[in-house]
């Protein structure tokens, strides 16, 4: 006798199955998961590398290890395979570097044509500027023990590291502060906006409010939707350069009226400019006066910008790099004058006031090597030419951070 089932009773049917397989799914891809990650935590990792932050309105988060594992931040949040401890052990000097995502290590900017120009793609832990400055200390003064704590966050601000300071850098012991940025700070801070914090919460929303940062939660709640978008969307994996790109955009050069074109801006553009500077120039003072009375030794540093390097030989990718630059120049305008304005006003306030700031513009003068990705990241022969630039700068200015009278 044929059996009439009801039309929710035939959907029940053919969810069960559904489900078990789901569930069977799910439970493979935690097996997976917890094989490829050691020590695997699903609500961290489907974080990916922001969280929402009340004080820098993001920060990197805790024990999370990037898809390739290239990319790990430790107990603190910090870019290190290694734990920082809360208490510094005795006899330990303790270096952190701050700054955006230059000082933090990241690759080319994903999603644009300069990892086509570049090919360099996410890169270690272990190639940053802190990791190749720790190696250099601890092989060049093996009696004494470093820890050169990567403690940058991509996208941030001067104001922002000084908030990180603050609330978290200070309370760990550090004996110097090394500040790397430029960058994040170079924007036109529009009518709309009273500051630079302003314009960084604009930004916080535009982060938050896409459907990446929506489908978060998912992320975090399941081990299949987890696997599916990192097999999507992971990095890691080498980039093929397009030699036809490089072929068009070595071709665009430094116009000849460079100088002039950039000078009449500044004029008609003064006052934005100006409020830029002022505001980036404004932190700086008030970042040094603190780490001076808590008697923290630190460099506050301007980081290099691909398009003003006049002083490096470049390589064939560079110079499509700088002239895939010169072939939107327009765009760079505000920026160039920024860098300019602080690197003059900031020489100027360092021989008046001892502000402890300096220029990295020349950094990589006379150096034949790949060092840029795109408008103002490195590749990792270049982390290691700025930790070497770095450690002669600390060797000049601090020597009795060392117990040796005489640097070898």
């Amino acid at each position: 006798m044929k059996e009439n089932y009801s039309l929710t009773q035939r959907i029940i049917f053919l969810l069960i199955p559904f489900i078990i397989f789901l569930a069977m799914c799910e439970i493979g891809a935690s097996i997976y998961l917890n094989r490829h990650f050691k020590d695997f935590d699903l609500k961290v990792q489907g974080n990916t590398t922001f969280v929402e932050n009340g004080y820098q309105l993001w920060k990197h988060p805790s024990n999370y290890t990037s898809w390739s594992k290239k990319t790990h931040l430790n107990n603190m949040g910090f870019k290190r395979f290694g734990d920082t401890a809360t208490i510094k052990e005795d006899g330990v000097i303790r270096i952190f570097i701050l700054g955006g995502s230059a000082a933090f290590g990241s690759q080319a900017a994903p999603g644009t044509i300069y990892l086509k120009l570049s090919g360099q793609d996410e890169y270690s832990s272990d190639l940053t500027i802190s990791a190749y400055m720790e190696k250099l200390l601890q092989k060049k003064y093996p009696q004494q023990k470093f820890e050169v704590i990567n403690a940058a966050t991509a996208w941030s601000q001067l104001h922002q590291q000084t908030i990180l300071y603050l609330r978290m850098i200070r309370s760990l012991q550090p004996d110097l502060i090394i500040s790397i940025d430029g960058q994040n700070d170079s924007h036109k801070i529009e009518d709309r906006f009273l500051n630079m914090w302003d314009w960084t919460e604009e930004k916080a929303d535009r982060i938050w409010n896409n459907p990446k940062s929506r489908l978060r939660p998912i992320f975090k709640n399941s081990n299949l939707a987890y696997l599916a978008a990192m097999i999507m969307f992971r990095q890691g994996n080498s980039v093929e350069v397009d030699n036809k790109l490089i072929k068009r955009y070595m071709g665009f050069e430094r116009p000849d009226n460079y100088d002039e074109i950039i000078n009449r801006y500044y004029i008609e553009n003064r006052l934005a400019i100006d409020t830029s500077v002022d505001e980036y120039l404004y932190n700086l003072k008030q970042f040094d006066n603190i780490l001076r009375e808590d008697g923290v030794k630190h460099l506050l540093l301007l980081q290099p910008q691909t398009v003003m390097d006049s002083t490096k030989i470049l390589t064939e990718k560079e110079k499509a790099i700088q002239g895939y630059i010169f072939s939107r120049l327009d765009k760079q305008y505000f920026r160039i004058n920024f860098f300019r304005e602080v690197e003059r006003r900031g020489d100027i306030l360092r021989k008046q006031y001892d502000l402890h700031f300096w220029s990295m513009q020349n950094m990589f003068r006379g150096e034949e090597g790949e060092v840029y990705t795109d408008y103002c990241h490195f590749t990792p022969y270049g982390n290691r030419l700025a930790a070497q630039y770095l450690l002669s700068m600390i060797e000049r200015l601090y020597p009795d951070l060392f117990k040796t009278d005489k640097l070898q």
